[in-house]
């Protein structure tokens, strides 16, 4: 959390850049930071794990969450 808003406040309106005028490279290099922790985090097995705590505490699936 601390590392994002680090990162909103280098490219954000604090440094002078404007969206448009970011690099490629610092772009690239952000969105590999997010594909790493989403790996980390096991991102893609996030639903299934959520499914099985909420059948442990007998919510049933098809109840809908909005």
């Amino acid at each position: 959390m601390q590392k994002d808003l680090e990162i909103e406040a280098e490219f954000g309106q604090g440094s002078g850049k404007s969206k448009g005028d970011l690099d490629k490279d610092s772009i690239s290099k952000r969105l590999e930071e997010i594909y790493k922790r989403l790996e980390f985090i096991d991102a893609d097995a996030a639903e299934a794990r959520a499914a099985s705590i909420l059948a442990v505490c007998l919510f049933p699936l098809s109840v809908p969450f909005a």
